[in-house]
């Protein structure tokens, strides 16, 4: 769904988003009805990073690591595609049930003073009757998902400071200005690799 792509030219080109807006207006002009899709892939759909965020587990289970990755990075050189689905990812993960309950079982670890409950009964007993091991349900999923916008394709802040608020999505999308906002900014993806190893505590 990319409307802009770069990689070798001095200036984005247009990319497959830009097919897709010519065929939905020459579809309209046709017929006199919007095109529909059955599904739509790709950034910044959520599935696109549930599959990497399923490729990075399977990957860190293949190098001896035992849980879960908690926290994924995602980086990219376009806001509306990159940076607005490793965003739209984040929000989903925080609203799934699991993470919600993460967040509800650190804050009853402060209040017990680091003393772990046995069991956690959970709104999740709709699918899990009963009280759920809680430690079966922390390792089912990254918790968050940062994105890094890298300065080295489509977005240049001299050119972009001109477009802010302009809305480059799909238009079964709906746009949210806040999800093109990354978490982190910085010259290219040398620069981004230090910073989520600073962030990791591993520098």
């Amino acid at each position: 769904m990319d409307l802009l792509w770069m990689a070798e030219a001095p200036m984005p080109r247009l990319g497959h988003g830009s097919f897709l807006l010519c065929l939905e207006s020459l579809y309209q002009k046709i017929t006199g009805r919007p095109l529909k899709y059955t599904v739509i892939t790709g950034k910044p759909s959520e599935i696109t990073y549930h599959h990497a965020e399923h490729v990075a587990t399977q990957i860190a289970s293949s190098m001896g690591l035992e849980s879960t990755p908690r926290t994924l990075y995602a980086i990219g050189d376009n806001p509306m595609t990159d940076i607005y689905g490793a965003n739209l990812y984040n929000r989903y993960l925080a609203s799934k049930p699991i993470n919600v309950l993460k967040t509800g079982l650190k804050t009853k670890l402060t209040a017990s003073q680091g003393k772990k409950p046995a069991t956690v009964t959970t709104s999740l007993a709709t699918h899990h009757p009963g009280e759920v091991p809680a430690d079966h349900l922390l390792e089912k999923c990254a918790e968050t998902m940062e994105s890094v916008l890298v300065c080295t394709g489509v977005y240049c802040e001299t050119r972009h400071k001109h477009m802010v608020g302009v809305d480059h999505g799909h238009r079964d999308y709906s746009y949210d200005v806040e999800l093109a906002r990354p978490s982190l900014t910085v010259d290219n993806v040398y620069q981004a690799i230090e910073s989520i190893y600073e962030r990791e505590g591993f520098k």
